[in-house]
């Protein structure tokens, strides 16, 4: 079993490219974090067609563990915590999911 994590941000100033880089660089580094299998991150696709989905947030990052006890030890890790804190700085507000797959 691996657990997900999806994150949606909602940033400060959405089209600062200075913020989105700082918070790429943060997200790269969280796949060095033990018990992380993957990072994926980017800014929101704009598909320029209607759509059903929520297309109000910037920024979305989905982290793949390898466990729950890795996702458990993933909040308080350093690396965690740096990107937590960069976050805190550039975005308005965020909505985080885990589920087990």
């Amino acid at each position: 079993m691996t657990v997900q994590s999806v994150v949606i941000a909602w940033l400060k100033e959405p089209h600062n490219e200075a913020h989105i880089a700082r918070l790429t660089a943060a997200c790269e580094r969280l796949q060095e974090i033990p018990g992380v299998r993957e990072v994926r991150f980017g800014p929101r696709a704009e598909l320029g067609r209607p759509s059903p989905a929520d297309d109000t947030f910037d920024f979305g990052t989905i982290v793949t563990f390898d466990s729950l006890q890795a996702a458990r030890d993933y909040g308080p890790h350093p690396l965690h915590v740096q990107a937590a804190q960069v976050n805190m700085e550039l975005v308005e507000r965020f909505q985080s999911f885990y589920f087990e797959t």
